[in-house]
Protein backbone atom coordinates (compact mmCIF):
# COMPACT_ATOMS: atom_id res chain seq x y z
CA UNK A 1 0.00 0.00 0.00
CA UNK A 2 3.01 2.43 0.62
CA UNK A 3 6.26 3.46 -1.56
CA UNK A 4 8.61 5.53 -0.24
CA UNK A 5 11.45 7.73 -2.66
CA UNK A 6 14.17 9.79 -2.12
CA UNK A 7 15.57 12.49 -4.10
CA UNK A 8 19.33 12.99 -4.31
CA UNK A 9 21.52 11.66 -1.47
CA UNK A 10 22.67 13.52 0.80
CA UNK A 11 25.65 15.85 0.46
CA UNK A 12 28.21 17.80 2.11
CA UNK A 13 27.13 17.36 6.19
CA UNK A 14 24.39 19.50 7.61
CA UNK A 15 21.97 18.99 4.13
CA UNK A 16 18.96 16.84 5.18
CA UNK A 17 17.19 14.65 2.75
CA UNK A 18 13.36 14.25 2.97
CA UNK A 19 11.89 10.84 2.26
CA UNK A 20 8.52 11.27 1.30
CA UNK A 21 5.88 8.06 1.59
CA UNK A 22 2.41 7.68 -0.51
CA UNK A 23 -0.43 5.22 -0.20
CA UNK A 24 -1.21 3.53 -3.52
CA UNK A 25 -4.14 1.00 -2.55
CA UNK A 26 -7.03 1.24 -0.68
CA UNK A 27 -6.24 0.96 2.55
CA UNK A 28 -5.47 4.68 4.44
CA UNK A 29 -2.54 5.07 6.15
CA UNK A 30 -1.44 8.30 8.04
CA UNK A 31 1.46 7.74 10.06
CA UNK A 32 4.30 5.97 9.31
CA UNK A 33 7.25 4.40 11.77
CA UNK A 34 10.80 4.97 10.33
CA UNK A 35 14.15 3.45 10.88
CA UNK A 36 17.43 2.36 9.86
CA UNK A 37 17.94 -0.97 8.51
CA UNK A 38 21.76 -0.93 10.08
CA UNK A 39 22.39 0.08 13.53
CA UNK A 40 25.41 1.35 13.21
CA UNK A 41 23.75 4.07 10.68
CA UNK A 42 22.01 5.51 14.18
CA UNK A 43 25.88 6.30 14.70
CA UNK A 44 26.10 8.90 11.69
CA UNK A 45 22.41 9.62 11.07
CA UNK A 46 19.02 10.84 12.85
CA UNK A 47 15.76 10.69 11.40
CA UNK A 48 12.87 12.53 12.20
CA UNK A 49 9.06 11.56 11.43
CA UNK A 50 6.02 13.55 10.75
CA UNK A 51 3.01 11.80 9.17
CA UNK A 52 3.89 10.72 6.07
CA UNK A 53 7.58 11.84 5.70
CA UNK A 54 11.08 11.21 7.33
CA UNK A 55 13.46 13.59 7.50
CA UNK A 56 17.12 11.95 7.67
CA UNK A 57 19.79 14.23 9.18
CA UNK A 58 23.95 13.87 9.11
CA UNK A 59 25.19 14.59 12.43
CA UNK A 60 28.07 16.60 12.89
CA UNK A 61 31.73 15.91 13.52
CA UNK A 62 31.95 13.07 11.36
CA UNK A 63 35.30 12.35 9.69
CA UNK A 64 35.62 13.38 5.88
CA UNK A 65 34.00 10.28 3.98
CA UNK A 66 31.22 8.83 1.74
CA UNK A 67 28.38 7.66 4.36
CA UNK A 68 25.09 5.13 3.11
CA UNK A 69 22.42 3.90 4.85
CA UNK A 70 19.26 2.36 4.57
CA UNK A 71 16.02 3.78 6.13
CA UNK A 72 13.27 1.17 6.29
CA UNK A 73 9.19 2.13 6.40
CA UNK A 74 6.73 0.34 8.38
CA UNK A 75 3.53 0.50 9.08
CA UNK A 76 1.77 0.91 12.61
CA UNK A 77 -0.78 -1.77 11.84
CA UNK A 78 1.75 -4.17 9.68
CA UNK A 79 -0.72 -3.42 6.66
CA UNK A 80 2.26 -3.44 3.82
CA UNK A 81 5.87 -4.85 3.61
CA UNK A 82 8.55 -2.75 5.03
CA UNK A 83 9.75 -0.74 2.67
CA UNK A 84 13.83 0.22 2.04
CA UNK A 85 15.07 3.65 0.54
CA UNK A 86 18.88 4.19 0.51
CA UNK A 87 20.12 7.88 1.30
CA UNK A 88 24.22 8.81 0.77
CA UNK A 89 26.17 12.02 1.97
CA UNK A 90 29.12 13.15 1.78
CA UNK A 91 31.56 14.79 4.37
CA UNK A 92 34.47 17.05 2.88
CA UNK A 93 37.34 18.34 5.05
CA UNK A 94 37.76 22.16 5.54
CA UNK A 95 40.32 23.71 3.77
CA UNK A 96 43.17 24.81 6.58
CA UNK A 97 45.51 27.75 6.56
CA UNK A 98 48.08 26.35 4.61
CA UNK A 99 45.67 25.63 1.47
CA UNK A 100 43.64 28.76 1.67
CA UNK A 101 47.16 30.43 1.62
CA UNK A 102 48.10 28.19 -1.39
CA UNK A 103 45.21 29.48 -3.17
CA UNK A 104 45.51 32.83 -2.34
CA UNK A 105 49.00 34.45 -2.93
CA UNK A 106 48.25 37.94 -1.81
CA UNK A 107 48.14 36.66 1.85
CA UNK A 108 51.70 35.45 1.55
CA UNK A 109 52.75 38.60 0.07
CA UNK A 110 50.39 41.55 1.27
CA UNK A 111 50.31 44.35 -0.03
CA UNK A 112 52.24 47.23 1.36
CA UNK A 113 50.46 50.55 1.89
CA UNK A 114 52.15 53.68 0.92
CA UNK A 115 53.12 55.17 3.68
CA UNK A 116 52.08 58.94 2.47
CA UNK A 117 48.42 57.55 1.79
CA UNK A 118 48.48 56.79 5.40
CA UNK A 119 49.79 60.26 5.91
CA UNK A 120 47.01 61.81 3.80
CA UNK A 121 44.63 59.78 6.17
CA UNK A 122 45.60 61.13 8.85
CA UNK A 123 45.44 64.56 7.65
CA UNK A 124 41.83 64.70 5.72
CA UNK A 125 40.71 68.00 4.56
CA UNK A 126 37.66 69.38 6.42
CA UNK A 127 35.54 72.37 5.74
CA UNK A 128 33.35 73.88 7.92
CA UNK A 129 30.99 77.12 8.08
CA UNK A 130 32.38 79.85 10.20
CA UNK A 131 29.79 82.87 9.65
CA UNK A 132 26.15 83.22 8.23
CA UNK A 133 24.59 80.29 10.46
CA UNK A 134 21.40 81.32 12.12
CA UNK A 135 21.57 84.36 9.68
CA UNK A 136 17.29 85.31 8.94
CA UNK A 137 16.64 87.45 6.03
CA UNK A 138 13.23 89.28 5.60
CA UNK A 139 11.38 89.14 2.48
CA UNK A 140 11.16 92.95 0.70
CA UNK A 141 15.00 93.65 2.25
CA UNK A 142 17.47 94.60 -0.67
CA UNK A 143 20.51 93.08 1.12
CA UNK A 144 22.73 89.76 0.57
CA UNK A 145 22.99 86.83 2.94
CA UNK A 146 26.59 86.09 3.84
CA UNK A 147 27.77 82.44 4.25
CA UNK A 148 31.49 82.02 5.18
CA UNK A 149 33.03 78.75 4.68
CA UNK A 150 36.86 77.78 5.76
CA UNK A 151 39.35 74.85 5.23
CA UNK A 152 40.57 72.99 8.48
CA UNK A 153 44.39 73.60 6.49
CA UNK A 154 46.20 76.00 4.09
CA UNK A 155 42.28 77.87 3.82
CA UNK A 156 44.30 80.38 1.43
CA UNK A 157 43.65 77.74 -1.41
CA UNK A 158 39.36 76.99 -0.44
CA UNK A 159 38.36 79.25 -3.02
CA UNK A 160 40.14 76.55 -5.62
CA UNK A 161 38.80 73.59 -4.34
CA UNK A 162 34.94 75.58 -4.58
CA UNK A 163 32.57 73.35 -6.84
CA UNK A 164 29.45 74.96 -6.06
CA UNK A 165 26.32 75.30 -3.78
CA UNK A 166 22.76 73.72 -3.01
CA UNK A 167 19.80 75.09 -1.06
CA UNK A 168 17.59 72.75 0.19
CA UNK A 169 20.04 69.72 -1.41
CA UNK A 170 18.90 71.44 -4.90
CA UNK A 171 21.19 73.05 -6.82
CA UNK A 172 21.53 76.80 -7.50
CA UNK A 173 22.84 78.61 -10.43
CA UNK A 174 25.97 80.77 -10.21
CA UNK A 175 23.12 83.48 -11.28
CA UNK A 176 21.75 83.94 -7.48
CA UNK A 177 24.70 84.32 -5.79
CA UNK A 178 28.10 85.48 -5.86
CA UNK A 179 31.16 84.18 -4.57
CA UNK A 180 34.31 85.38 -2.93
CA UNK A 181 38.02 84.72 -1.81
CA UNK A 182 39.00 84.77 1.65
CA UNK A 183 38.03 81.12 2.66
CA UNK A 184 34.78 81.11 0.32
CA UNK A 185 32.63 83.92 1.39
CA UNK A 186 28.78 83.05 -0.58
CA UNK A 187 26.59 86.15 -0.86
CA UNK A 188 22.77 84.48 -2.20
CA UNK A 189 21.28 87.45 -4.04
CA UNK A 190 17.70 89.30 -3.06
CA UNK A 191 16.05 88.12 -6.26
CA UNK A 192 17.29 84.90 -5.13
CA UNK A 193 15.92 84.73 -1.84
CA UNK A 194 12.54 86.47 -2.40
CA UNK A 195 11.78 82.76 -4.35
CA UNK A 196 12.23 80.74 -1.16
CA UNK A 197 9.56 79.90 1.12
CA UNK A 198 8.81 81.51 4.73
CA UNK A 199 10.79 79.35 7.03
CA UNK A 200 14.32 77.99 7.61
CA UNK A 201 16.53 76.49 4.76
CA UNK A 202 19.70 74.80 4.25
CA UNK A 203 22.72 76.38 2.37
CA UNK A 204 25.73 73.51 1.51
CA UNK A 205 28.96 74.15 -0.56
CA UNK A 206 30.61 71.57 -2.21
CA UNK A 207 34.20 71.44 -2.52
CA UNK A 208 36.35 69.05 -4.92
CA UNK A 209 38.89 67.51 -2.57
CA UNK A 210 36.96 67.50 1.17
CA UNK A 211 33.12 67.19 2.57
CA UNK A 212 31.05 69.45 1.76
CA UNK A 213 29.70 71.93 4.85
CA UNK A 214 26.60 73.52 5.70
CA UNK A 215 24.53 76.68 7.61
CA UNK A 216 21.16 76.98 8.34
CA UNK A 217 19.23 80.35 7.71
CA UNK A 218 15.43 81.88 7.64
CA UNK A 219 13.72 83.52 5.49
CA UNK A 220 10.81 85.91 7.29
CA UNK A 221 7.73 87.72 6.13
CA UNK A 222 7.54 91.03 5.39
CA UNK A 223 7.80 92.91 8.60
CA UNK A 224 4.87 95.77 9.04
CA UNK A 225 6.94 97.08 11.85
CA UNK A 226 9.01 99.63 12.12
CA UNK A 227 12.23 97.54 12.03
CA UNK A 228 12.99 95.30 9.93
CA UNK A 229 15.49 92.47 9.97
CA UNK A 230 18.49 92.23 8.09
CA UNK A 231 20.60 89.46 6.84
CA UNK A 232 23.51 90.14 9.30
CA UNK A 233 20.81 89.96 12.18
CA UNK A 234 20.80 93.50 12.71
CA UNK A 235 17.64 95.78 12.80
CA UNK A 236 17.65 98.54 10.20
CA UNK A 237 15.05 101.81 11.49
CA UNK A 238 12.18 102.16 8.34
CA UNK A 239 11.18 105.45 7.64
CA UNK A 240 7.79 106.30 9.15
CA UNK A 241 5.69 108.74 7.71
CA UNK A 242 2.76 110.14 10.81
CA UNK A 243 0.02 111.30 8.94
CA UNK A 244 -2.10 111.75 12.01
CA UNK A 245 -3.47 115.08 13.00
CA UNK A 246 -4.48 114.18 16.36
CA UNK A 247 -2.21 114.50 18.96
CA UNK A 248 -2.53 111.57 21.20
CA UNK A 249 -4.05 112.14 24.85
CA UNK A 250 -1.79 112.09 27.55
CA UNK A 251 -2.54 113.17 31.29
CA UNK A 252 -1.74 116.31 30.63
CA UNK A 253 -4.92 117.44 30.08
CA UNK A 254 -6.29 117.11 33.39
CA UNK A 255 -3.60 118.89 35.05
CA UNK A 256 -4.34 122.03 32.73
CA UNK A 257 -8.04 121.73 33.41
CA UNK A 258 -7.45 121.91 37.61
CA UNK A 259 -4.56 125.22 36.90
CA UNK A 260 -7.58 126.81 35.12
CA UNK A 261 -9.70 126.33 37.99
CA UNK A 262 -7.74 127.51 40.68
CA UNK A 263 -7.48 131.07 38.36
CA UNK A 264 -10.85 131.67 37.74
CA UNK A 265 -11.41 130.89 41.61
CA UNK A 266 -8.98 133.81 42.71
CA UNK A 267 -10.14 135.77 40.51
CA UNK A 268 -13.35 135.69 41.88
CA UNK A 269 -12.17 136.30 45.46
CA UNK A 270 -9.95 139.34 44.35
CA UNK A 271 -12.59 141.02 42.28
CA UNK A 272 -14.71 140.43 45.73
CA UNK A 273 -12.34 141.85 47.86
CA UNK A 274 -12.01 144.86 45.54
CA UNK A 275 -15.26 145.85 46.17
CA UNK A 276 -15.66 145.50 49.76
CA UNK A 277 -13.02 147.91 50.01
CA UNK A 278 -14.97 150.11 47.82
CA UNK A 279 -18.33 149.50 49.96
CA UNK A 280 -16.30 151.00 52.90
CA UNK A 281 -14.53 153.89 51.66
CA UNK A 282 -18.12 154.76 49.92
CA UNK A 283 -19.63 154.37 53.77
CA UNK A 284 -17.41 156.16 55.25
CA UNK A 285 -17.73 159.26 53.45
Amino acid sequence: YVSGTADEGLKEGGINQTIKATSTGTGEVEFIMVGFKDSSSYENFRVIVGGMEATVYPLEGLAPGTYTATVIIEDFDDRFETIEVPVTFTVTAKQDSEDQKQDDPEQDNPKQEDPKQDDSKQEEIRYANTEGNGTKWTKGSTVTADFTFKRSENDSVTFSHFTGIQVDEKDVDKANYTAESGSVIIKLKPAYLETLSVGEHTITAFFNDGNSASAKFTILAKSTNTNSPTSSGTAKKANVVNTSTTAPETGDNNNMLLWLMILCASMLVLVNVINARRRNTIGRR
